[in-house]
């Protein structure tokens, strides 16, 4: 498990970069001056909360990510009453109808 840890939080500050690469980059784009990368522990994980942001408020939002993840993430055990964040394959299914539960709203399609 410790492992997996120091990999994930490696990934998340990528500990691997050159920062004067990083700096030089940035320095190409004018309205950096104090910008950051967002970044997160799990790229999917980040990418359900970005969605679910731009459904309902932020705080709403993070209501639901912890609703998504208490009703599909698994347990564990090293950690008591702690579920570790859906795969993408746990939530491949239909959730729609619990996130309107949830206050949810989906604008309808249009074809």
């Amino acid at each position: 498990m410790a492992e997996i840890c120091y990999a994930r939080i490696g990934q998340l500050f990528d500990l691997a970069c050159d920062p004067r690469q990083v700096a030089g980059r940035w320095a190409l784009w004018p309205g950096a001056a104090g910008a950051a990368p967002a970044g997160a522990l799990d790229a999917f994980e980040q990418a359900v909360r970005a969605v679910l942001g731009q459904l309902v408020s932020v705080a709403m939002a993070a209501r639901l990510t912890a609703k998504v993840a208490a009703g599909w993430g698994e347990p564990l055990a090293e950690a008591p009453g702690s579920v570790l964040f859906p795969t993408p394959e746990a939530l491949s299914g239909p959730i729609r109808r619990r996130l309107r539960r949830w206050g949810c709203r989906f604008a309808a399609r249009r074809r």
